[in-house]
């Protein structure tokens, strides 16, 4: 299982807010292929609703930040374009 999160934040807010944010869910598996949208691999539904909660929390409210949660997925390839590299990587984390 895994989630996706993806989150803009406001130059002027990203040393203070981007490792709060990303400490929510530093204990998983993740993986950012691209800036500021994070796959991160889960084991269970209270895991998903724990980061999705804590992240909503943290940043509800902030001018400049802007975050989507997806829903908690069970399995699945990525396509896309990225370096070859990347992919084993990405779906690892979504098998």
């Amino acid at each position: 299982m895994h989630l996706i999160i993806a989150i803009n934040i406001h130059s002027s807010l990203t040393v203070t807010y981007r490792s709060q944010v990303t400490r929510v869910f530093s204990n998983f598996r993740n993986y950012e292929p691209i800036p500021n949208f994070f796959i991160i691999r889960v084991t269970n539904v209270l895991d998903y609703q724990n980061i999705s909660t804590q992240i909503e929390q943290l940043v509800t409210g902030i001018a400049g930040i802007s975050v989507v949660i997806s829903p908690l997925m069970q399995s699945g390839k990525y396509r896309g374009i990225l370096p070859p590299d990347f992919w084993n990587t990405i779906n690892q984390l979504s098998e």
